[in-house]
């Protein structure tokens, strides 16, 4: 499946939007398959460093929302 994005900008583009393997879109068949060096964890939308930038843009999206403020994040 592909899906078209960059509407708003003038450009478009195609996104590629097949599933992922399913030892990448289930936790325990990923899990083994990182166990077993399958699969070496990178910063792909699973790692660490990923959820770590959504938490911060989660609770600086709650925070705004409660205060009605811009919340800038760190860089």
């Amino acid at each position: 499946m592909k899906h078209i994005s960059g509407e708003r900008l003038g450009t478009e583009s195609w996104i590629d939007l097949t599933s992922l393997p399913y030892n990448r879109s289930n936790v325990f068949p990923y899990l083994a398959a990182v166990v077993r060096d399958e699969i070496v964890p990178g910063n792909d939308l699973s790692s660490l460093a990923t959820n770590t930038v959504v938490v911060e843009i989660l609770s600086a999206a709650s925070e705004s929302a409660k205060t009605g403020r811009t919340i800038f994040l760190e860089q």
